[in-house]
């Protein structure tokens, strides 16, 4: 973690399960805001809680696995569709398309 945009720490986490926000703290690198990323939002356990009750100020995450009540109604959590992305996906495999530059 670091806060290499000045005031803004960012920690990407390709799957976020028990979303311990670590100990390290990103306040102790000098950071003013906390956003949090995670692809595959699993949210086991307390992990809606910690998030609700840690310094982080938003938790972005796709709707690549449906979320638990208490994750919805999480104001903290941010939920992006993946459903555009995933389409396109399947149109240009279907028609033999570069996969690859969608990502590029």
């Amino acid at each position: 973690m670091s806060a290499e945009d000045g005031d803004l720490a960012r920690r990407h986490d390709r799957h976020r399960r028990h979303a311990d926000p670590g100990r390290e703290g990103a306040r102790g690198v000098g950071a003013r805001r906390i956003v949090a990323y995670a692809v595959h939002p699993v949210l086991s356990g307390p992990a809606v809680e910690r998030i609700q009750s840690s310094n982080i100020e938003e938790v972005v995450v796709t709707d690549t696995i449906p979320l638990r009540e208490n994750a919805l109604k999480c104001r903290k959590i941010t939920t992006l569709s993946v459903a555009k992305i995933f389409g396109e996906a399947i149109r240009r495999i279907h028609s033999a398309d570069s996969l690859s530059t969608l990502f590029v």
